[in-house]
């Protein structure tokens, strides 16, 4: 849903399959929740020195048009708007998660724990994992929520949906798989309640294990050891 601009009241929209269904039964459209997000405006339209003043800094962003109606999240709400206490001066943000976890050449398992900071900035924390090739990581710790889930493409901004990997939970346990080559693999951390967003990569070399040699033969032909 967007709307179209800001002159009327207009609102385009995209219906579901079940509401063309109960609009063609004669049922009114009953919109009980929404979600509003800023994705699309770009905040450096913001000027301080209009000469008109204060009232008009935010001209030029009040006076775009938005985006038109997408079926598609990953599009359309890659910027959630949130609802903070009124007193809030600051936004909450994920601590607890490194900016890159790179285990070389080891293969060997790490537990993640984020957490929102303020500490109390948010009730019953819950966060979600988002790996974007779950060929080269193995999470654990967590509960799946499937390889395709509508929210995995709201926060990691990637093609074939097929390769990811997604998990809620409050610990992550991670593991790099055998690879032959290096390799770095995109993270989103995503805090459930308010959207709060954080992204991390995880890198690894090649770290496939070596067979064993075969044995070497003896003097008289048979095989050692």
């Amino acid at each position: 849903m967007g709307y179209l601009d800001n002159s009327t009241i207009t609102v385009d929209a995209i219906l579901t399959k079940r509401m063309r269904k109960n609009l063609a039964l004669g049922q009114a459209i009953d919109i009980r929740y929404f979600c509003l997000a800023d994705t699309g405006v770009d905040y450096r339209n913001y000027n301080e020195d209009h000469p008109n003043g204060t009232n008009y800094y935010g001209e030029a962003i009040t006076s775009m048009p938005n985006m038109e109606a997408h079926g598609n999240s990953s599009y359309t709400l890659l910027n959630k708007l949130i609802t903070l206490d009124r007193n809030t001066t600051f936004l909450p943000t994920i601590i607890g998660v490194r900016d890159l976890y790179d285990f070389g050449e080891r293969i060997y398992p790490m537990e993640i724990k984020p957490k929102m900071w303020p500490g109390g900035s948010v009730g019953n924390q819950q966060f979600m994992m988002v790996v974007s090739d779950d060929s080269l990581v193995k999470v654990t710790g967590c509960t799946p929520v499937g390889t395709y889930d509508e929210k995995i493409l709201t926060y990691l901004a990637i093609q074939d949906v097929e390769t990811v990997q997604a998990c809620t939970g409050n610990s992550f346990t991670i593991q790099p798989m055998e690879v032959a080559e290096a390799h770095t693999v995109s993270v989103v951390f995503v805090e459930l309640n308010i959207g709060i967003w954080r992204t991390t990569q995880i890198s690894m070399l090649a770290n496939e294990l070596t067979p064993l040699p075969p044995l070497a033969d003896s003097i008289d032909g048979s095989k050692m050891g």
